[in-house]
């Protein structure tokens, strides 16, 4: 099939719903445990979907072999906009638009708050020695163009004022912003956060689920989001996903979710 089929193939006819994420018999084990067992859901584009569970349900293991993280180990097959992207690198997922963050705020703790956000955007002309050296207006006019996108960002997440501080130097909420900020400097198309509220106080939770509604409206990024918080998943969330034993057990909205009887007894307690 040409390029050109390949994306009419992928274009969605008008007021179709349809998925950015597809996964079908995903199943990843360790030492013979299956964290995830014959798992197969969808992520609906250009919406908000939470994907809850009790522990040990499968929920991170699932986004770390979704993002690449994890390694495939050929028992599934992971679709992201149409691709099957089952065997591809972490690298070449990021490039094609599908980004993560991990439960434990991970940075460059010895580079400035700004200095985080001008490493993740995608080929950048800087990188090549040939462009460093006979090019020199692109690669200057490309980075002023990275810092004002990283200046504003800062602005929205109110880390403005600490843009020369250590990454480091942060407190843990801080680092959740940043880590956010850090990620939308690789202009995902999908947006994976791994417990997101993990860890802050309940004000700047509020913050950041206010951040991803403006984002979602604003840019058009989906997220799918693992959070343990069923009040923000309430909130914020268009579709939830809710996870048992490795395997997605429901969908639905939240109200859906609550009248499930299976979910009742494997995750809500009664």
């Amino acid at each position: 099939m040409s390029q050109t089929a390949e994306a009419l193939a992928r274009t969605p006819r008008p007021g179709e719903q349809t998925d950015i994420l597809r996964v079908e018999h995903l199943s990843h084990s360790f030492g013979g445990v299956n964290a995830v067992d014959d798992c197969s859901l969808q992520v609906p584009a250009n919406q908000i979907t939470a994907l809850i569970g009790p522990n040990g349900a499968g929920k991170s293991t699932l986004i770390n072999v979704v993002s690449g993280f994890y390694p495939a180990q050929k028992r599934g097959t992971i679709f992201f906009n149409g691709h099957n992207i089952t065997g591809w690198p972490t690298y070449r997922r990021a490039n094609a638009g599908l980004i993560r963050t991990f439960q434990i705020s991970r940075g460059y703790g010895g580079m400035t708050v700004l200095e985080n956000l001008m490493v993740p955007p995608k080929k950048q002309s800087g990188e090549s020695l040939l462009n460093a050296i006979f090019r020199p207006r692109l690669v200057a006019a490309e980075e002023a163009r990275h810092l004002e996108k990283a200046l504003q960002l800062l602005d929205t997440f109110g880390l403005y004022e600490k843009r020369d501080e250590y990454a480091r130097n942060l407190s843990g909420g801080q680092k959740r912003l940043l880590e956010m900020a850090r990620a939308l400097m690789a202009d995902p198309t999908l947006l994976l956060l791994d417990e997101p509220m993990a860890g802050v106080n309940p004000a700047l939770a509020d913050q950041l689920a206010q951040h991803i509604v403006n984002l979602a409206k604003q840019t058009g990024i989906t997220f799918l989001l693992v959070e343990h918080n069923l009040g923000i998943v309430d909130q914020i969330c268009d579709h939830v996903i809710v996870m048992a034993n490795g395997r997605a057990l429901a969908t639905g909205t939240m109200a859906e979710i609550r009248a499930n009887q299976q979910v009742v007894e494997a995750y809500l307690g009664g």
